[in-house]
């Protein structure tokens, strides 16, 4: 998985691509910070796959977020990606925007 970062005031944007699996899940955790952000967005139209590894990372993020009093959202997830967070329940506990980006 590759992950380019992008901040613009207080909202930090992680652009993410390829498979959020048990090994890229351990290398995000070891360098996930929001940085002071106030909003964290993860951009997932990039992600293929996405493992129970990958949601606890998620889950793990969006909470240091939200503790920090700063909003967490996961952007245009691909089709089988969503499916992922609905059979989990995930889209009732994180901010996820469908569609595609515009």
């Amino acid at each position: 998985m590759e992950i380019r970062q992008e901040r613009q005031g207080d909202v930090l944007t992680l652009y993410m691509t390829g498979e959020f699996n048990k090994l890229t899940a351990e290398a995000f955790d070891k360098e996930f910070s929001a940085q002071g952000a106030k909003e964290v967005r993860l951009d997932f139209s990039g992600i293929t796959y996405l493992s129970s590894a990958g949601l606890r990372s998620i889950l793990q993020a969006a909470k240091t977020v939200e503790m920090a009093g700063g909003k967490f959202a996961v952007l245009y997830p691909q089709k089988t990606v969503m499916e992922v967070f609905e059979m989990t329940n995930f889209d009732r506990i994180i901010h996820i925007v469908e569609g595609s980006k515009t």
